[in-house]
């Protein structure tokens, strides 16, 4: 269970309701607690909105923060539920795995009548909900115990035919607030900070993977109908951590670090992979019956280069081009590309083959 600390300037309205928010809606994976710079007294403006919707904090006292540091308390996130200039004057904790800036206007700064300030402070409310909604769906998968789910099933969206192989990947599909598609496993745009897509541009394909394996269970274990993006983004900056991209030997480097990862969740992996360095000459035909093969186990790879990396889903030999096409997810979108051209494009290349004993 993670430990939540938010912080706010008087501990008299965001954070409290933040705090309340998580306790009830945490799914059981958070622990919160509030507290404010110059604790001061409760919102009634506040009160009022939360009470409308069942939430009763009337009785809630106001805490300050530097009594918590002092006390040694420590916590896994803090929020600062203020704006940016004063959140800079709150303590630093110890052993805090990361500090999350959610930068909500004062209420206290509202003017005009009752009826006025309650519509903006249900605003604020709705506002603060959301955000605690995203927070719970970021730690789902990642509370995931590996162990206790289902691998598959999998499913073919074609027959086989001797020379192709489609898995079906619509468990993969990541939905919006209207239900609509946006993408099919993680995106790009759901990295933290957009320089762990230049540490490891890989990892949205193993977190693809880790998906393709593990997505059915994981929704039937949280009984969802589809993920939206909240709920992928967590596991795939956890998976960054570990994949730490060596452009030198991709395969081994690759293998390690989802060894890693592996290893902390608590699962084994055997992995088997096909490279090739430089300009060495790719024999397309092993290539083709080593992902002809893996698909047809019900197998999804992942194909790396030195400055891209897919899942893939689906091989399929035809007349034309070269003859070999590829069906991966890119950034969250189906495509096919032409095995042969990719190798063209690139130095330095590597089929992944990942079983979970």
């Amino acid at each position: 269970m993670k430990k939540v600390l938010f912080v706010c300037v008087h501990n008299a309205a965001r954070s409290q309701m933040a705090e309340a928010f998580l306790n009830r809606l945490g799914n059981g994976l958070f622990i919160a607690e509030s507290a404010g710079l110059e604790p001061g007294s409760l919102n009634p403006d506040i009160v009022d909105v939360m009470q409308e919707i069942g939430y009763d904090i009337s009785h809630n006292l106001t805490k300050s923060v530097f009594d918590f540091y002092r006390q040694g308390k420590k916590y896994h996130y803090v929020v600062k539920v203020c704006d940016q200039m004063n959140g800079h004057r709150c303590p630093i904790f110890p052993a805090t795995l990361k500090v999350i800036n959610w930068n909500h206007e004062d209420p206290s700064q509202y003017g005009g009548d009752k009826n006025e300030r309650l519509t903006q402070a249900r605003l604020l409310r709705d506002e603060i909900k959301h955000n605690v909604e995203e927070m719970v769906n970021r730690e789902l998968l990642l509370s995931t115990n590996f162990k206790s789910l289902d691998q598959g099933p999998f499913e073919f969206i074609t027959s086989i035919p001797k020379q192709s192989a489609i898995l079906d990947i619509e468990h993969l599909k990541v939905v919006d607030s209207m239900n609509h598609t946006i993408s099919y496993g993680v995106l790009d745009s759901m990295f933290d900070n957009p320089r762990f897509k230049l540490e490891s541009y890989a990892s949205p394909a193993i977190t693809n993977w880790l998906l393709f394996i593990y997505a059915k269970s994981m929704l039937k274990a949280f009984n969802l109908s589809a993920f939206n993006v909240s709920h992928l983004m967590g596991l795939l900056n956890k998976v960054v951590e570990y994949v730490k991209f060596n452009p030198i030997d991709i395969g081994l480097n690759l293998t390690e670090c989802i060894q890693s990862f592996a290893y902390d969740k608590e699962f084994n992996i055997k992995s088997k992979f096909r490279s090739v360095r430089n300009d060495e000459e790719i024999n397309i035909e092993l290539w083709f019956d080593f992902i002809l093969h893996t698909l047809s186990e019900k197998t999804a790879l992942i194909l790396v280069g030195q400055s891209s990396a897919n899942l893939v889903y689906g091989i399929e030999k035809t007349d034309h081009s070269s003859g070999y096409t590829l069906f991966v997810l890119n950034d969250g979108k189906k495509e096919k590309i032409d095995l042969v051209e990719w190798k063209r494009s690139t130095n330095n290349a590597c089929l992944m083959k990942i079983v979970i004993e």
